[in-house]
């Protein structure tokens, strides 16, 4: 055969090849230490979503002892939904599949929502840019340490994420052909990305707001049908359950973490702390990314300034989140991908003409970078072992008492007490939610002992599982200690006796 026959394998097969490695390894990477306890992001979040699921699935499962059935939805009672619980749901339907609640099956769910994700950025940045571009934005997308571990973790986040991300392609969409197909097909997944979680609102609408305005400017988008379509479609569909369902829920949401918070805006330190959070987008390619904005032209930079501007107002209309969650910044990693696109398509056009070294030294920089995020955030779940956790909060459960009321100065909002040890409690407020009740306007009182009377009225036992919060709780410590005996003690635990208090006269 001679060597013009021979099939030379085209830059497109190449490439086609190499985004099919990104997915399968996007996937693989997330299925690390899969069974393992969700306590590596969020735990309280997890642990909450967990019970939903759980009561769910005792609800729906053929053959569940009435007792446990009860037992779980007692858990689950007073759980406020802020969300519709599709994930909790499918999780259940897959707990019925496998046979048993494992806690697995939502970990593989949000792996593959995340890596379907990555399909469609992949498709948008092709279209905005360049596929080379597309591979090394996409890439982020998958191998950024903190998109790995937020993404495999029982949070809506996500899915809410790849809807986002469809609503972004749909939106590129409709900008390029401005017909009625797709002004629907946006109108519906933009609803469902915001019905998923009501945050992404923010980074849609901004981004909505830029592309209609940069192609229909002001005037000309208030009587354009296709956009009252779209806004209405976009809206009515989470309106349906975060409205008309879930109105209490909502409303109450809007007064605690939006209204009664705004005073955080001006702390100096809301600001410095926001900026540390999104240090888990990684410095070098956030700053990377920012020239992508000005890279840009046309309806492609208004598009990224409305990503933008929705992920700053979202910002400062959730400051105590913003400030303080690492996981309420997971939507900027698409939009960082989107951007960083932008630089290294201009990057990988400039470098074509140069010589040879300069290009392998670029993408040899390339993959090294994705290569460094994937072994930080593999040897991290490897490192990070949580089967310890489990068996501690079963043992926690089973050492509250059954004939009185517990109240507790406990991790993550007693939300693992319930799950792993089937037991509810009151909570007593830890540092940070008191700094929030005075952020609120809420005072304690001054008197620490009236405080303490309203608080554990009605309650027999005092759990302490929060060493440290104990600690820094001095009025609390010293007041527990003078005034009731220790029922049990142990590693990481006090329980305290409220109905027997000690004998003040004693000498």
């Amino acid at each position: 055969m001679s060597v013009n026959k021979l099939k030379i394998i085209s830059p497109t097969s190449w490439q086609r090849i190499v985004i099919l490695v990104l997915f399968i390894l996007g996937l693989g990477i997330r299925l690390i230490d899969l069974s393992d306890a969700p306590f590596d992001v969020q735990p309280l979040r997890q642990s909450r979503d967990a019970l939903i699921a759980r009561n769910i699935y005792y609800n729906i499962l053929p053959e569940t002892d009435p007792q446990t059935r009860e037992k779980a939805r007692a858990m689950a009672n007073g759980i406020l939904e802020y969300e519709p619980p599709i994930l909790e749901r499918l999780s259940a339907y897959g707990y019925l599949l496998v046979g048993s609640e494992q806690l697995w099956v939502p970990r593989l769910l949000s792996s593959i929502f995340w890596v379907l994700g990555g399909v469609g950025l992949y498709a948008l940045i092709s279209r905005v840019t360049s596929s080379r571009a597309a591979l090394i934005g996409t890439a982020y997308y998958l191998f950024l340490p903190f998109s790995i571990s937020t993404s495999r973790s029982f949070q809506p986040e996500g899915l809410m994420v790849t809807m986002f991300v469809f609503s972004m392609f749909c939106t590129y969409r409709w900008a390029e052909e401005q017909n009625w197909k797709w002004a629907i097909i946006n109108g519906i997944i933009s609803g469902l990305a915001i019905l998923v979680k009501a945050v992404a609102a923010f980074v849609i609408g901004g981004m909505m707001i830029g592309v209609v305005l940069s192609i229909l400017g002001f005037r000309k988008s208030l009587s354009n049908l296709q956009v009252w379509v779209m806004g209405i479609i976009m809206v009515l569909i989470p309106s349906n359950y975060y409205i008309f369902m879930n109105f209490g829920t909502s409303e109450g949401f809007f007064i605690n973490h939006v209204i009664s918070l705004m005073p955080l805006l001006i702390e100096p330190s809301f600001y410095i702390n926001w900026l540390k959070r999104i240090y888990v987008l990684n410095p070098i390619a956030l700053a990377a990314s920012l020239p992508g904005i000005f890279i840009a032209v046309g309806t492609k930079r208004w598009m990224l300034a409305g990503l933008f501007g929705g992920y700053l107002l979202y910002g400062f209309s959730l400051p105590h989140p913003i400030a303080s969650h690492g996981y309420y910044h997971i939507q900027l990693v698409p939009i960082v991908a989107l951007a960083l696109s932008y630089t290294t398509h201009k990057a990988i056009t400039n470098i074509t003409d140069k010589k040879q070294y300069f290009q392998i030294a670029f993408y040899t920089a390339i993959i090294f970078g994705f290569s460094y995020f994937i072994w930080d955030a593999g040897s991290t779940m490897l490192r990070e072992d949580h089967s310890a956790e489990p068996p501690y909060w079963e043992q926690i459960g089973e050492l509250i008492p059954d004939d009185g009321d517990t109240i507790g100065l406990v991790q993550y909002f007693g939300m693992t007490i319930r799950y792993y040890g089937w037991k509810r409690i009151r909570l007593w407020p830890n540092t940070g939610q008191q700094q929030l009740a005075q952020v609120r306007g809420h005072s304690t009182q001054d008197v620490f002992a009236e405080y303490f009377n309203s608080r554990t009225e009605g309650m027999k036992y005092f759990l302490v599982t929060a060493t440290n919060q104990f600690d820094k709780q001095e009025e609390l410590k010293d007041y527990l200690y003078t005034n009731f005996p220790i029922l049990a003690e142990g590693t990481g635990y006090l329980l305290f006796d409220l109905s027997d208090p000690l004998d003040q006269t004693s000498p």
